[in-house]
């Protein structure tokens, strides 16, 4: 329902008022998610959750991570956003190049 929703950053998605609607819609107990909602009891959770992702280069949703290893050394690439699969085929092609290249040395 958020992914379906969403319709930019910071264009006013997930407001409390706009996240009861998405509930409603879901058929979610109203009154525990009020109730959650109001009491703000997964705040620091959900910022620390923020900061944790900030802090390693998540600049979005969906984020994928590939590791992989090369001659003992672990290597990381990122596909950030909704890419088309061409993307990931690179990107996974380079991840297989990069240990066929150390396997003929």
């Amino acid at each position: 329902m958020l992914f379906a929703n969403y319709t930019g950053e910071n264009a006013g998605n997930f407001t409390p008022d706009k996240l009861r609607q998405y509930a409603a819609a879901v058929n979610l107990n109203l009154d525990q998610f009020n109730t959650c909602i109001n009491a703000g009891s997964h705040n620091d959770q959900v910022s620390q959750d923020f900061n944790d992702v900030s802090a390693i280069g998540f600049t979005g949703a969906p984020f994928f991570i590939l590791t992989y290893s090369v001659n003992g050394q672990t290597r990381t690439s990122t596909v950030d956003g909704a890419q088309p699969y061409s993307v990931f085929q690179q990107t996974i092609g380079v991840a297989l190049q990069d240990n066929k290249n150390i396997m003929k040395n």
